[in-house]
């Protein structure tokens, strides 16, 4: 009698973890052969004006190629000594190249998914202290590179401390902004 409610509760455990596979935050599941849906949990940011003024006409340059639930703006930025190193393209949640998003900035309708030097940065603050969950599809097929000019490009030194040389690649140009392709 002991050895079948063993048995019994084994299979009940095997079956509670097999039906919260791929639920929980961080992992990742199969949806078909080509693609896995990737959870994450991701902190809430926010940005200084002098980037948020950007990144505001950033979405409003480049509206009618945004769908709110299908595409997001990936940015990417990184400290390169002498200069912020920012880079920003849409993107879609179901077929992203990136996986290794750590914030999400809201702004408007769009959402921009984070990466990067992020924590000592004074151009991004955290917003709160819970996390957003979110879910996106990478394909595990090899992604032919993004074959698009920058519709901006350059330096720029609207913000206060190191410069930001910027690559935003949406298929408008950025209403408000100039190529300068100086780099530092």
């Amino acid at each position: 009698m002991k050895s079948g409610v063993i048995i019994l509760m084994s299979v009940i455990a095997l079956i509670l973890n097999t039906s919260l596979y791929g639920q929980q935050i961080g992992r990742r599941h199969m949806l078909n052969t080509d693609s896995i849906a990737v959870y994450k949990n991701v902190s809430e940011v926010s940005v200084q004006n002098c980037l948020g003024n950007l990144l505001q006409a950033i979405v409003k340059s480049n509206s009618k190629y945004y769908k709110q639930g299908v595409s997001f703006y990936g940015l990417h930025i990184s400290n390169r000594k002498k200069y912020w190193y920012l880079e920003i393209f849409i993107d879609q949640w179901h077929g992203t190249k990136d996986t290794s998003y750590t914030a999400m900035l809201k702004m408007k309708n769009a959402v921009f998914l984070c990466s990067g030097d992020l924590r000592n940065n004074s151009l991004f603050s955290k917003v709160g202290l819970h996390c957003q969950k979110i879910k996106f599809v990478a394909s595990k097929k090899q992604i032919e590179p993004m074959l698009m000019d920058p519709s901006l490009q350059g330096t720029l030194n609207i913000c206060s401390g190191l410069p930001i040389y910027v690559e935003v690649y949406t298929p408008d140009p950025i209403q408000g902004y100039q190529m300068n392709v100086k780099k530092h």
